[in-house]
């Protein structure tokens, strides 16, 4: 429910407050990598990098086969300097096939600044 909620707040434009739903979600429900994901894509806009990073790790542990959740942790760890950690996660999210549009993006950020 939280996590439903926390999307129609998203789309509202009333970010905190989905960030906030987001973290009651992921906290009574840790075991469910989507809210992990949802959490970490509210860190990323407002681009709190190491919420994000810790958000996209703890939804990759739950779901290590999740592309987008790679290349979403690329970006965080991208923002943070941290950039082969991010070529890691990079490579790995594009061996997993993600979208192709979003895969040609996070290359462009990852790559374009080397």
């Amino acid at each position: 429910m939280a996590n439903c909620l926390a999307h129609a707040l998203v789309v509202l434009g009333r970010t905190q407050e989905a960030s906030a739903a987001a973290a009651e979600a992921a906290a009574r429900f840790p075991e469910d990598a989507r809210i992990q994901f949802l959490a970490g894509k509210l860190h990323e806009r407002a681009e709190d990098w190491p919420r994000a990073e810790a958000a996209f790790r703890a939804a990759l542990a739950l779901s290590e086969d999740h592309a987008e959740a790679h290349l979403h942790l690329c970006e965080a760890l991208r923002q943070q300097k941290k950039l082969k950690e991010a070529v890691a996660a990079f490579r790995r999210g594009e061996a997993l096939g993600p979208p192709r549009d979003h895969l040609r993006l996070q290359r462009f950020r990852l790559f374009g600044e080397l």
